[in-house]
């Protein structure tokens, strides 16, 4: 295997040893008797997008990681708190017009998946509406001060 496809791992069986340990499969990853460089381990997780959740699950074996993702773990909190405010407004806004809704993907895996809402950034909100509730729904995310963003590649259903 080259080393551009292994990213920052000295080899495939440290690779899979550490993301066991993340994805909680093994109980423990020693940190010490492999030859990686922290740095860029952070850089490739903050690259995937799992740099929070890394920082979090990591603090108690690896702080010299954790080192190098508390700046994205702190600003997935500070942005995902923004989010989830929106969220709560939504929903508040949703049920006081008795207006079901399903949370979908982040915000509906956060707490069970990610182990906790600053653990993984969301860019937005995704939400499952009855096709009879999307005008109405629409509306109130109007009043809100939100507005329509639309895709080419993504039109609206």
């Amino acid at each position: 295997m080259n080393e551009q496809r292994l990213g920052p791992w000295p080899d495939l069986v440290t690779a899979r040893s550490f993301l066991g340990f993340l994805a909680g499969i093994y109980p423990s990853f020693d940190f010490h008797s492999h030859n990686i460089n922290m740095e860029q381990v952070a850089s490739w997780l903050i690259g995937q997008g799992i740099g929070p959740y890394a920082y979090a699950r990591c603090q108690t074996t690896c702080p010299e990681l954790t080192t190098y993702l508390q700046v994205d773990a702190f600003s997935a909190t500070a942005e995902n708190s923004l989010h989830w405010q929106n969220l709560e407004q939504m929903i508040a806004e949703f049920a006081g017009a008795k207006i079901p809704v399903v949370l979908l993907k982040g915000a509906a895996l956060a707490e069970t998946v990610y182990g906790g809402r600053d653990q993984r950034t969301m860019s937005d909100v995704d939400l499952w509406l009855q096709q009879d509730d999307v005008q109405h729904a629409c509306k109130l995310m109007r009043d809100l001060g939100f507005h329509t963003s639309e895709k080419e590649d993504r039109p609206l259903a």
